[in-house]
């Protein structure tokens, strides 16, 4: 528990430096998309860290509730039906994918966002069929 709380504690003064570092030291209106890059990343940082801190803390002072998640967490049960809810997500995703191929294929945008959505498709089936192989020889 002291290591989550140095490591949430270390984040946090990642975030806080990357979003300082865009805002004073990062200029020029070239480098504009990259300090805002910097201060969105460096707050994003700052952000989850402070609720995992609070929820640390909220675990400390309740420890039964605590013990109720974790066991929730770890039943085998809401593990499958987590991994159900990803596959589908997954199945949804993908047809959003090719969706949005064609939408921008429609729209006459730049050739590479084209090659990126369908880089991503192809991915993504590459990587099912990977883990089904996977898969399939371990259980």
């Amino acid at each position: 528990m002291k290591k989550k709380k140095i490591w949430f504690i270390l984040v946090m003064a990642l975030g806080i430096g990357i979003a300082l570092a865009g805002e004073f030291f990062i200029k020029g209106e070239e480098l504009k998309t990259v300090s805002g890059l910097c201060i969105g990343i460096g707050a994003c940082l700052f952000g989850l860290s402070i609720a995992n801190l609070f929820r640390l803390r909220f675990e400390q002072k309740n420890p039964a509730i605590a013990k109720i998640k974790e066991i929730e967490e770890k039943d085998e049960r809401n593990i499958a039906i987590r991994n159900c809810a990803k596959a589908k997500a997954a199945d949804i995703t993908q047809y959003l994918i090719i969706l949005l191929t064609f939408i921008a294929i429609l729209l006459q945008a730049p050739l590479w966002i084209v090659f990126v959505a369908i880089g991503v498709y192809l991915s993504y089936n590459i990587l099912s069929l990977y883990y089904i192989s996977k898969f399939s020889k371990e259980m």
